[in-house]
C-alpha cells in the first residue's frame, strides 16, 4: 500500500471515529440503554486511537519510503497503545480508582508493552 492511500484511509478512519462518538455523546441517554457505557468505551478508544494515528502520520510522513512498510504497522501500534492508555484512565477515573500511584501503573503498563513490540520488531529485522 502506498503513503497517500495509507494516509488517506487513517484520516478516514479517525473521522468517522470521532463523529460515531460525537454521535454516541450527544444522541444516546446512558440512563436508559444499558449499552451505551460499553459502546462510548469502545468508540472513545477508536477516536483516541485514529486522532493519534493522524497526530503521528505528520512525523512518520517525512520518514516513510516506499520500502518502509514497517513503519505502516508501527503507526498503528502506537496508535493504539495510546488510545488504550487514554481509555484505561478513563476507565479508572469511571470507576473512582484513579489516584496518581494506578495510573502510573498504567502507564508503565503500556511502555512496557511498547518495549516488547520494539523489541519483536529488532528480532524480525534482524533475522531477514
Amino acid at each position: 500500500m502506498s503513503f497517500p492511500a495509507f494516509a488517506w484511509s487513517v484520516r478516514f478512519f479517525s473521522l468517522v471515529a470521532a463523529l460515531g462518538l460525537m454521535s454516541l455523546v450527544l444522541g444516546v441517554n446512558p440512563e436508559e440503554k444499558p449499552w451505551a457505557q460499553a459502546l462510548f468505551f469502545v468508540s472513545f478508544f477508536l477516536a483516541m486511537s485514529g486522532g493519534a494515528a493522524w497526530g503521528l502520520l505528520a512525523s512518520y510522513r517525512r520518514h516513510a519510503d516506499k520500502t518502509g512498510a514497517w513503519r505502516y504497522r508501527r503507526l498503528l501500534e502506537q496508535a493504539f497503545l495510546f488510545g488504550g492508555l487514554c481509555t484505561s484512565l478513563l476507565l479508572l477515573g469511571y470507576f473512582r480508582a484513579f489516584v496518581w500511584w494506578t495510573a502510573g501503573l498504567v502507564l508503565v503498563f503500556f511502555f512496557l508493552i511498547e518495549l516488547s513490540c520494539r523489541q519483536s520488531l529488532k528480532r524480525k529485522q534482524h533475522i531477514t
